[in-house]
């Protein structure tokens, strides 16, 4: 593990020098080029120069064959003119007939020879002719050659000053050379060191591979047990099938039973319809009753003028404080013109004397008061009761992970490494499928700008995904952390919980390397999923099964604290967190199941039993 690390440090040496020595490859390469094409010149010339000698070697053999053939004759002749002497010196008796013979003979031979001296004329010639052919060609090649010798000088001008430039590159890289020498001894240290730190890897990572294979026999005992789970579960959904019919008889009898409290509820409100005509029928004498009442005051104003100067202050206060009053008790009722009314009584005193107000409709007034604002409050309570969330069959098979934002649920299941999209209005009807990947293990995933990001708790790694479909990884990043569970984003960084040690880290997205921040969480806190939204973090604590809303600016503080009863039981444990401005949307992995909380009964949630 540490040698490739070491090797890619030493590429990377070497990868700089040759950068740094372009300009001596350069001027290598170019001398290269030249050596190459003079070499092709000389070869081109040696072929003309040998075709050359060929052709003049061919035509010498051909002159010496001549030669040795005319003196091959000539010798036969003289041979036979000594043959021909010796015969008459010793053959004198046979001389008529020989030299008959002897005659045919030589005229036989002398038109030989005189063929062979024929033939010899016109190899001559031909001799003569590629003579003046190969002199013409000679020529050439001499004035060819000259041309070639003034462009060789060129060259080797050119060569030698290359080579004068070649001298002081390969000085250049003489000293860098050593000065490479120089830094694979400085890592050669550093790659024992890491063989080292290699070897003690190996060690630890031998003993992981002992944890993990007892891990999987753990794992295979889990199995087993799954196993007669599954018995037990199908055993469990014969009864809940028994069980389920019973419900839908109940089920029966329920809608029975709601139809009868529908049809005593329609009589209900025709009591109530009648309550409201009778108000109605009251307010109007009443209205009728404040007309003649105004217009009996018209009449007395003038002598009321008379001692109203004196009892202003006095009417002044009361009238004060019958506005407070009308101001409260317009926040609670919708009677206010019979209040007004009794104030404007109150106010005037014993001179209401002249005009009496008729006692049943003030009765039969506050009686209607009364039960409106009752109806009022049950109506406010029953609209604030907490209710229990919205549940959906998640369209993964283990919802390890998810988020929420802008319509859209993206869900992640650590167990084959998919992440999947659906939309907010059906969250149980995936659809945007992603890759499987056997190696990927995601736990959480967050919405990061224009990105999806998810969190592998086995491989310590954060990943860039895009976000529509199919969502392929982009890049990876490790994750120095002893058990990263979950991940938020707060517009500028990523938040990294580590649920081991029970701290946040943040990451800017520039250098995922370090973390700019850490936020230690209080003791007693165990959060296991955590999300950010507006200016605070939202995360579920499984020690105290609550969602705890808290801020981190610049210490940890806890805003508010909700109860969410469904994961309270340990049979559906928390495993995914994500918040929007209306909603809670959470997902439990054992029962394959998602749920969206109303942020309004969560509030109230928080104060009832």
């Amino acid at each position: 593990m540490g040698e490739p690390k070491n090797l890619e440090r030493l590429l990377n040496i070497e990868t700089s020098l040759d950068i740094q020595s372009a300009e001596r490859e350069l001027l290598q390469e170019t001398q290269r080029q030249m050596r190459q094409r003079f070499a092709r010149e000389k070869t081109r010339w040696e072929e003309l120069f040998k075709q050359k000698e060929e052709m003049t070697a061919s035509l010498k053999e051909e002159k010496a064959r001549l030669e040795k053939e005319t003196a091959r004759i000539r010798h036969e002749f003289e041979e036979l003119q000594s043959e021909y002497q010796n015969r008459l010196e010793f053959q004198s008796l046979e001389k008529t007939e020989r030299e008959a013979d002897l005659a045919r003979h030589i005229r036989h031979y002398q038109s030989e020879l005189a063929v062979y001296d024929q033939q010899l004329r016109g190899l001559e010639e031909a001799r003569r002719q590629d003579t003046e052919r190969y002199e013409k060609n000679l020529e050439r090649w001499k004035e060819e050659e000259k041309a070639w010798y003034r462009f060789l000088e060129k060259k080797d001008g050119e060569i030698a000053e290359l080579g004068t430039k070649l001298n002081t590159a390969e000085l250049s890289r003489q000293q860098e050379r050593m000065q490479r020498e120089e830094d694979v001894r400085r890592f050669e240290g550093l790659r024992k060191e890491d063989l080292k730190k290699a070897e003690e890897e190996r060690r630890t990572l031998q003993n992981s591979l002992e944890t993990r294979k007892a891990e999987n026999q753990n794992l295979q005992h889990i199995l087993q047990k799954a196993r007669e789970e599954i018995v037990d579960v199908t055993r469990r959904r014969d009864a809940l099938e028994m069980e389920l019919s019973a419900s839908q008889e109940t089920a029966g009898r329920l809608d029975h039973e709601l139809k009868s409290l529908r049809e005593a509820w329609e009589v209900e409100r025709g009591h109530w319809r009648e309550l409201w005509e009778h108000e109605r029928a009251s307010r109007e004498t009443w209205y009728a009753n404040m007309r003649e009442w105004e217009d009996h005051l018209r009449k007395e104003r003038e002598e009321w003028l008379r001692q109203f100067t004196s009892e202003q202050e006095a009417r002044n206060q009361i009238a004060r404080e019958v506005g407070r009053d009308l101001a409260r008790t317009r926040e609670v009722v919708w009677s206010l013109p019979l209040f007004a009314f009794l104030g404007r009584q109150q106010a005037a005193g014993p001179q209401r004397s002249a005009w009496r107000l008729h006692l049943p409709d003030v009765l039969l007034s506050k009686t209607s008061l009364g039960l409106g604002a009752g109806l009022a409050i049950l109506l406010g309570v029953w609209g604030l009761l907490p209710t229990g969330p919205t549940s959906y069959q998640s369209p993964v098979v283990r919802p390890s992970g998810l988020a929420a934002r802008n319509g859209q649920i993206w869900y992640v299941d650590w167990m084959n490494g998919q992440i999947l999209q659906a939309g907010s209005r059906h969250p149980e009807k995936a659809a945007f499928h992603g890759a499987a990947s056997p190696e990927f293990h995601p736990v959480a995933v967050s919405l990061v700008k224009d990105r999806l990001w998810s969190l592998d708790s086995w491989s310590r790694t954060v990943s860039e995904h895009l976000s529509s479909p199919p969502f392929t990884l982009l890049q990876s990043w490790p994750l120095e952390m002893a058990a990263p569970t979950a991940l938020a984003w707060d517009g500028q960084g990523l938040w990294v919980l580590d649920q081991a040690d029970q701290v946040l880290y943040r990451f800017s997205l520039g250098n995922l390397q370090a973390a700019e921040r850490k936020v230690i969480l209080p003791p007693g806190w165990r959060l296991s999923a955590i999300d950010f939204l507006n200016g605070e973090f939202w995360g579920f604590d499984e020690a105290s099964k609550r969602l705890r809303r808290f801020s981190v600016s610049p210490a940890v503080a806890l805003v508010a604290d909700y109860r969410l009863p469904v994961h309270e039981k340990p049979e559906f444990p928390l495993t995914g967190l994500s918040a929007t401005q209306k909603e809670i949307w959470t997902t439990s992995e054992k029962p394959g199941r998602v749920y969206r909380w109303s942020r309004r009964s969560l509030t109230f949630r928080s104060f009832w039993p």
